[in-house]
C-alpha cells in the first residue's frame, strides 16, 4: 500500500495506482484497453503484499482481487498518478482494515 491524498491505497510493486470497478459497472471489450485487468505473473500461484488478496479465473490466467473486488489498472496512469479515479465506475482501490470477506 501507499499513502495518497485518498489515504492509503493499493499499488502494484512497481507503484502503479490500482483501482476496483463499482457495483453495477462492467468492463469488457474497448475497456479493458483503457483498463487493463491486474493478473497474475506467469507461474505464480498466489498474490502478495497485503491481507485480503486473492484471484479470481479470467480466461487462462488469474485476476488479482481485494476483498472479494478485482483490481485493474489505468492505461492513463504514469508512474503513481490516480487520472483514473472516478473515471468509468472506476475508485482507487483504498486498503481496508478488519477481518477479510
Amino acid at each position: 500500500p501507499c499513502a495518497t491524498p485518498f489515504g492509503k491505497m493499493l499499488a502494484t510493486i512497481h507503484g502503479r495506482s490500482l483501482y476496483r470497478l463499482m457495483a453495477g459497472h462492467t468492463c469488457t471489450g474497448a475497456c479493458v484497453t483503457a483498463w487493463p485487468r491486474l493478473l497474475m505473473p506467469l507461474h505464480t500461484t498466489k498474490p502478495l503484499g497485503v491481507r485480503c488478496l486473492g484471484t479470481v479465473k479470467v480466461g487462462s490466467r488469474p485476476q488479482v482481487t481485494y476483498r472479494g473486488r478485482r483490481l485493474w489498472l489505468f492505461s492513463g496512469d504514469s508512474g503513481s498518478s490516480v487520472r483514473g479515479n472516478n473515471l468509468a465506475g472506476f475508485k482507487v482501490a483504498k486498503l481496508v482494515t478488519g477481518p477479510c470477506p
